[in-house]
């Protein structure tokens, strides 16, 4: 998946089109304006926002450990009917 994405990052700087790089910092300005929007940013953002002891209950780490883990199941699914068809169901 990385290679993909690296191959679609330089197709488009190849193009000229913008590519969003971690090395460019975020317009202040748009920080402020997530802090001001959402609690959930501001409670993962700030230094003092979010206590260890909350973050396995913090809803964005939930959210994500739940897409996880639903990657995961159907991942398992579409193994299991790749290697075990179902005999019920003709192709």
């Amino acid at each position: 998946m990385a290679e993909a994405v690296e191959k679609g990052l330089t197709r488009r700087q190849e193009e000229g089109k913008d590519i969003f790089r971690m090395d460019r910092p975020v317009d202040p300005g748009i920080v402020t304006e997530l802090l001001s929007k959402f609690d959930d940013f501001r409670r993962a953002y700030e230094t003092d926002g979010l206590p260890a002891d909350a973050f396995d209950t913090f809803g964005p780490t939930v959210k994500t450990l739940r897409q996880f883990i639903n990657g995961y199941e159907s991942l398992a699914a579409t193994i299991r009917d790749f290697m075990l068809p179902d005999p019920g169901i003709k192709p």
